[in-house]
């Protein structure tokens, strides 16, 4: 491939595909594609057999993966979760206040339930 795109000269190479990569990180054309998480839980509530699937979406996958930390910082900030120790996160937070964190700084979250 570098042969092919003619970055295999070592005087000029590097900065060649320096420059490449630069272009490429620094490109604003719209993502083809974007991160989602699904997951469908199938179960019994109140003697009757319901389905529920959540979906999380983002364009960027780097932001997809942050905003839930930055969810959790912020009910840690605000006091809400006030057990001591090591847990998961799924074992501390609000799951209210999550979602809510989560739609306002950007994550599409979709849940339907039948």
């Amino acid at each position: 491939m570098w042969k092919l795109l003619k970055l295999y000269k070592p005087k000029w190479g590097v900065k060649k595909g320096a420059n490449l990569l630069y272009k490429a990180a620094n490109n604003n054309v719209n993502p083809l594609y974007i991160t989602l998480l699904k997951a469908t839980g199938l179960g019994y509530r109140d003697n009757e057999k319901k389905q529920i699937s959540i979906s999380l979406s983002h364009a960027d996958g780097y932001v997809a993966t942050a905003i839930p930390v930055v969810a959790l910082v912020l009910q840690l900030l605000d006091g809400s979760i006030k057990q001591p120790g090591v847990f998961t996160m799924g074992e501390v937070v609000a799951i209210p206040q999550f979602e809510k964190n989560l739609v306002e700084l950007g994550l599409n979250l979709e849940v339907k339930e039948s």
